[in-house]
Parts: structure tokens; C-alpha cells; sequence
């Protein structure tokens, strides 16, 4: 009887897993509670904490975004900021997020929280999985897929200006922007480097990273 093709991939693509790891191959979830923090922080407060984490899962982790999506105060401080990383050794996506906890009785912030998301790519349960399990398709293309995916959107550095000296500038600009709801995240200026972007519900404003 003769060998499929496909039953040549299965077997290559079981042994490639088998030698593949360090690389992430479910979701992870995790979280913790710091007690007696409950006041506002700086973008660089939140991300000396997070930063730890991201490096228990992988010591080469590459940070690409940073939002205070929530919006941030006239000091350049929010209640949530959300960090986005590569994990290159891992093949994973992670999102860790510091935020103050709402006590409803208290009618106050109480504790903070951090958690983290790690997601293997492509995601578990995505169809190229399953073509991979098939043996439809290589486990070693999911490599390339990944490397693609990295180039996607620039690392950024771990040493950025802090988002208090963000906001300052911008005050310095118009004082009166800061009267408006603001978020605040990184992302790309129009001649296309990484930078902090200001936004108002009708303006974006592109500051140094």
C-alpha cells in the first residue's frame, strides 16, 4: 500500500514539534492582587512591574505596544495600562495589564491587579493547526508565518519616556487638551517611527517615544 503524502508530513511535522520545546502550545492565563496599591501610575511604574513577568516567560521578550486606552490624567497617570509583547523563544503573543480593582462597596479603588495572557501563534484552535495535524501543511511554515508576524510592527524600546513627561508636552502645546478625555498609546507618526500617539475625539497628537 502506498505512503501518503500527507502521512510523510504527519510523521516530519510530529518530529519538528517534538524538538520545538520551548515554543508555546496552549493559552496561558495568570493574575495577582498587590495590596494596599490603589492610586494611579505613570506608564513606566506599571511597566517596571509587568516587565517581570514577561520575562518569566521568556527572557527575550519584545515589548511592541503600550496603551492607556481607558485615558490618562492631567499628570500623564491612569488607572490601566495594557503592554503588548513578542515572545520570540516562545512563538506566543502576550498581553500583561496593570489595573486599580473597584471595591463598589467602598466606592473606591482597593488593590491592584496584573494579568497575563499568553497565546501561542498562530492561536490553538486556528485552522492552521489543524492543517498542520493534517499533514497539509509543514510545522516548520508556521516558523516562517512567525517571523513574518514579528516584522509585522517594530519592537520598541524598554526605555521610553515616561508618560508623564508625555503629557507635559502636550500641555505645553495647549493646556486646554488636557480639559478633553485623552488616551494615550504608542504606535507609528506619519513618517512611520515608533512614538507616542495622544488622541481627543478629534485630534491625534504624535510625541517622542
Amino acid at each position: 500500500m502506498p505512503v501518503k503524502i500527507n502521512d510523510i508530513r504527519r510523521l516530519y511535522n510530529a518530529l519538528g514539534q517534538s524538538f520545538d520545546r520551548q515554543v508555546l502550545d496552549q493559552a496561558v492565563h495568570a493574575s495577582h492582587r498587590i495590596e494596599n496599591s490603589s492610586t494611579p501610575v505613570s506608564a513606566g511604574q506599571a511597566f517596571s512591574l509587568v516587565l517581570a513577568e514577561a520575562k518569566n516567560m521568556d527572557t527575550k521578550a519584545r515589548l511592541k505596544l503600550i496603551s492607556a486606552a481607558d485615558g490618562v490624567q492631567a499628570d500623564g497617570r491612569a488607572t490601566r495600562w495594557e503592554f503588548f509583547f513578542d515572545l520570540p523563544r516562545r512563538r506566543a503573543k502576550l498581553e500583561c495589564a496593570w489595573f486599580l480593582v473597584w471595591d463598589k462597596r467602598a466606592d473606591a479603588f482597593v488593590a491592584t491587579q496584573v494579568e497575563v495572557r499568553a497565546q501561542p501563534f498562530p492561536a490553538s484552535d486556528n485552522k492552521l493547526r489543524q492543517l498542520v495535524d493534517e499533514g497539509e501543511l509543514l510545522y516548520q511554515q508556521l516558523r516562517g508565518l512567525w517571523q513574518q508576524e514579528r516584522k509585522r510592527t517594530p519592537d520598541l524600546p524598554h526605555k521610553f519616556r515616561d508618560s508623564d513627561a508625555v503629557i507635559r508636552e502636550l500641555a505645553e502645546l495647549d493646556n486646554n487638551l488636557l480639559n478633553h478625555e485623552l488616551s494615550l498609546s504608542t504606535g507609528l507618526n506619519p513618517q512611520g517611527k515608533p512614538c507616542w500617539v495622544a488622541r481627543t475625539r478629534s485630534d491625534n497628537f504624535y510625541l517622542d517615544l
